[in-house]
């Protein structure tokens, strides 16, 4: 009966998928690198040991053969610190960890390693032997990504083994000593993507290879590294990316004088900029409105802020932004623009959006998911709805890709939105406008995407004739 099972199973439609097909399929159910902060530890066994491809491989034996003899599908390595938290979960985690190595071969490896505390000072880091076992292999790294504590590491294991290295990531809990350590990644002739802590700046400003970098990362700018971390950016090469978290002292929010940063006029000459801030808000936005002061960037078309902590949202430093956009030409270059949980007041949104005439990516996050929060805090506002609709004076005339959350609902009219959506669709008739709505994953009823609106976007979407894009997605930013 197996032959003949067999035999009637190679006619199935699966049998014939190309080898390369069904490698790509696989691919979607091997390990990812995103790594959640709170998990438990046989989530994590589960995942590095790749439950999801060794349940394919006992389909039939030519997808046990595709799975086990295509090293790359097992050359992505997300490690979590709840791994080796007793010693069970550490000896467990080196067999496994072994084991896929085995299996991935000579495949290029992408290592990840995330801790969400530090250990007791003093003490030796229980990830210690992880890292050494993953090191024997950093030849073969193309991307390293590591939240982790630094202290009583050894990289100088590293230093001239990364031929392959493209993107690392470096996130210290505590910092190496002696510091000299962290200069393990010279030498990295591929390295393209940077992304270190702030508080290294110092040590690592003369090493840092960035005229070969296409994307600069700083984690935890304060106020004593803003410059430092400006300074670096400046030489960064035509068309770079970067990333900037800021980590300002809470304590700031009690003072009534702004903090000089010291920070000297700074053009760069990057495409794209990310602002990411962490701490109060009254303590960031006087920094913030100090970096926007400072800068001049001719070639940005696309530019992220984000504050990270909800329900407190970013105060938005609008007249610093305003001379920002007039030195920097936005008006003419800047083509995608996101703004996270930033209090910006009605008009001065509308303002904003008025000189923003390229802007063809419009990505807006509500600050306050509160159904009793008061109307200011909201930015996505019927008027702003209208400003966007009106065909005389419309704002961000080549917008094609707007996007939002679902708090709109909760101060505007879904037939405003909906005029606005029809409007652009009339506009340019050939042309596709996709929007996008993020609706709480949690199911949140006073969240979520009213059920008539969504399908009033359904219906003008299905008559559109595929020039209107429309997503409603569970999603969290």
């Amino acid at each position: 009966m197996t032959t003949l099972a067999a035999y009637y199973g190679g006619f199935a439609p699966i049998s014939r998928f190309p080898a390369e097909l069904l490698i790509e399929i696989f691919s979607h159910n091997s390990s990812v690198s995103i790594l959640d902060r709170d998990t438990e530890l046989w989530t994590e066994l589960d995942r590095l040991a790749n439950v999801g491809l060794l349940t394919l491989s006992q389909v039939c034996s030519r997808w046990h053969s595709i799975v086990f003899d295509t090293p790359r599908l097992w050359s992505v390595l997300p490690l979590h610190g709840v791994l080796w938290r007793t010693p069970f979960g550490l000896a467990k985690t080196i067999a496994l960890l072994s084991a896929a190595l085995a299996r991935s071969r000579n495949a290029p490896l992408s290592v990840a390693i995330f801790e969400s505390l530090a250990p007791q000072s003093g003490t030796m880091t229980t990830h210690h032997p992880v890292f050494q076992l993953l090191a024997q292999h950093s030849h073969r790294w193309r991307s390293a990504n590591f939240t982790f504590s630094m202290a009583n590491i050894d990289f100088s294991c590293l230093k001239g083994k990364l031929p392959l290295l493209r993107s690392l990531r470096i996130i210290p809990l505590t910092m190496p000593r002696p510091p000299h350590t962290v200069d393990f990644f010279v030498g990295a002739s591929q390295l393209k993507n940077l992304t270190f802590s702030a508080a290294a700046l110092d040590t690592i400003s003369t090493i840092v290879p960035i005229p070969q970098l296409t994307e600069f990362g700083c984690w935890g700018v304060t106020p004593d590294t803003a410059a430092c971390a400006l300074s670096l950016a400046s030489k960064l090469p035509w068309g770079a990316r970067l990333f900037l978290s800021l980590f300002f002292d809470v304590q700031l929010a009690d003072t009534t004088q702004p903090t000089p940063l010291h920070i000297s006029p700074t053009s760069l000459t990057i495409s794209c900029l990310e602002i990411l801030s962490f701490h109060h808000p009254h303590a960031t936005s006087q920094p913030l409105g100090h970096i926007f002061e400072s800068l001049t960037l001719p070639n940005l078309e696309e530019l992220t802020l984000k504050y990270h902590r909800r329900p407190l949202i970013l105060e938005w430093p609008h007249e610093q932004f305003l001379r920002l956009c007039e030195r920097s030409a936005f008006p003419l270059c800047l083509n995608v623009l996101r703004i996270v949980n930033l209090c910006i007041p009605e008009r001065e949104l509308i303002q904003v959006l008025s000189v923003l005439h390229t802007l063809e990516h419009l990505e807006i996050m509500e600050g306050n998911g509160d159904s009793g929060a008061d109307s200011s805090d909201f930015l996505i506002t019927d008027n702003v709805l209208r400003a966007l609709t009106f065909p005389a004076r419309r704002l961000i005339p080549r917008l094609r890709h707007f996007a939002c959350d679902s708090h709109w609902q909760q101060q505007c009219a879904c037939n405003v939105f909906v005029d606005f959506v029809k409007s652009r669709l009339e506009e340019s008739a050939s042309s596709i406008f996709r929007v996008e709505i993020w609706s709480p994953p949690d199911g949140d009823e006073t969240l979520s995407c009213a059920a008539s609106f969504h399908a009033r976007l359904q219906d003008l979407a299905a008559d559109s004739k595929g020039t209107l894009l429309y997503d409603l997605t569970a999603r969290v930013v």
